[in-house]
């Protein structure tokens, strides 16, 4: 019963995720090779292993401050 609620993850339509674009970056046929490799791999840690294996990290650019030190009020 556990493997075939593991198994049974399936490609749906694109979600409109304008600012990332995420479906843009994978053809249709690398998108099913991913759930086929996903879907029979035997447990859960196994496929977060997957998925995190999958994934590039980015350095976080930080934002400077709006206006200088100086004339930052907090009280």
């Amino acid at each position: 019963m556990k493997k075939l609620q593991m198994s049974t993850h399936e490609i749906g339509p694109p979600w409109q995720c304008e600012q990332f674009n995420c479906f843009i970056h994978f053809m249709q046929e690398e998108q099913q090779a991913i759930i086929r490799n996903y879907n029979a791999l035997p447990s859960h840690d196994a496929q977060y292993q997957y998925l995190a294996g999958r994934m590039t990290l980015y350095p976080v650019i930080s934002r400077r401050p709006r206006c200088p030190e100086a004339e930052i009020s907090f009280w």
